[in-house]
Parts: C-alpha cells; sequence; structure tokens
C-alpha cells in the first residue's frame, strides 16, 4: 500500500466521498506517473466490482504494454485511493443540459 500526503486525502472520521470514474482514473493515473517507470502509461480504466459494492481497476493502457511494476504501483493506488473514495453510480451522475440539443 502507498503512504504519504495527497491532496485528496481525506481527515479521519469524514463520510467517504464519490468520484466519478472518469476522476478517479484520473487520480490512480497521477499516482502512477510519480514513477518514471510509468510515465509511458497513457490510461486507466476504473469499473464498478462485480457485487457492486466498490470499484477495481479493469486495465491499464501504455504504447507496447505496461510494464508489471506499473501495474502494481497502480492497483497499490487504487487501493489507497478506495480507503477514501467510493464510485459514484452512473445512475446518480446529473444529465448535462450542455449537450442536449435544442
Amino acid at each position: 500500500m502507498m503512504h504519504g500526503h495527497r491532496p485528496y486525502d481525506t481527515c479521519l472520521g469524514m463520510n467517504r466521498r464519490q468520484k466519478t470514474a472518469s476522476h478517479l482514473e484520473r487520480m490512480v493515473l497521477t499516482d502512477m506517473r510519480r514513477y518514471a517507470l510509468c510515465n509511458g502509461v497513457s490510461a486507466v480504466t476504473v469499473r464498478p466490482t462485480a457485487d457492486g459494492m466498490g470499484w477495481e481497476v479493469a486495465d491499464f493502457y501504455a504504447p507496447g504494454g505496461v510494464p508489471a511494476a506499473c501495474r502494481e504501483i497502480g492497483l497499490a493506488a487504487a487501493e489507497a485511493l478506495r480507503e477514501h473514495y467510493d464510485l459514484l453510480p452512473d445512475s446518480q451522475l446529473a444529465p448535462d443540459d450542455d449537450l442536449r440539443l435544442p
């Protein structure tokens, strides 16, 4: 597990915060890119767990493949983030009125 202060750490006793999949993906990717070995990782995909009670990393993407060490770093980052953040279900996303056609 990764330790240390992150700008998105929450204080003990606070409610877990919900984040969209894309936000969680960016947070995992940001943690991974702190390591030079993982600078080539271009994307992370998260999804709800099979039981629907949490979230997990579905895949990592990088040209030529993702080194095993980067996968481990990404999985550790996700584990640390799961202590503070839940996945906001798509059903709870607010509609984006800017995308509606007139």
